[in-house]
């Protein structure tokens, strides 16, 4: 098996970037939010819950301006429109950073919950608003979900190998990484690289997916079964 250099693996994040560069700032400000934490609550320093709010802000304008890259790539819109539409998705969330503080009020953590179930379903029929894209639809769910949980397998086997390498530097050559820089290395690959290898495997041609009848070869297998 030939894996992927180095050059290619830039160039398709390049890619990724360039098709959704709102939804990158977005997993970028909930990372560093996120980093941010820990090192507040390493250093017992009082935070003052901006950083949640901030990483909560962050999950939702992912999922919203997803859903709008989604609309806009569907309708074949381009150009100031799309940019209107993907600017306006991204100011109706940063708003709710003004909203939700459960810091002050804990009921805010269920409005969160319901925004972010809200906007996934968004992202799950954005991009099938005609009536006869079912075919389609079902085909672009299931890439997603296959691409989530391939994505998470990868992160998972990133984060145990470096940790591993940190470990034995610990260990052999006396360096002093702390308990934090293992939560700080997870945060990372799970809002940066994760997020990136999912977004890599986004469909990009939705009218396509309709004429597209293949079926997961392990599902096909446990169907056989039963």
């Amino acid at each position: 098996m030939q894996f992927p250099s180095l050059k290619n693996l830039a160039e398709n994040a390049l890619v990724t970037i360039r098709r959704f560069p709102l939804e990158v700032l977005f997993a970028l400000a909930g990372t560093i939010a996120g980093t941010v934490i820990i090192e507040l609550s390493y250093l017992q320093r009082v935070n003052e819950n901006w950083c949640l709010r901030v990483m909560m802000i962050a999950n939702l304008g992912f999922l919203l301006s997803l859903s709008a890259t989604l609309f806009t790539e569907s309708k074949n819109i381009t150009g100031a429109k799309k940019l209107l539409i993907k600017l306006s998705a991204a100011l109706v969330v940063i708003s709710l950073l003004f909203l939700l503080n459960p810091g002050e009020h804990s009921s805010d953590y269920i409005k969160f919950f319901l925004f972010s179930l809200t906007f996934h379903l968004l992202v799950a029929y954005a991009a099938f608003t005609a009536p006869d894209s079912i075919q389609g639809f079902w085909q672009f769910n299931k890439t997603l979900f296959l691409r989530f949980l391939t994505g998470a397998l990868y992160s998972a086997v990133l984060f145990l190998g470096l940790a591993a390498a940190i470990g034995a530097m610990n260990f052999l050559f006396n360096f002093k990484f702390e308990w934090d820089t293992f939560s700080i290395l997870f945060t990372w690959i799970v809002g940066m690289f994760s997020t990136l290898f999912f977004l890599a495997g986004v469909p990009a041609d939705i009218q396509a997916l309709d004429s597209d009848f293949s079926y997961p070869k392990g599902l096909k297998f446990l169907h056989n079964m039963y």
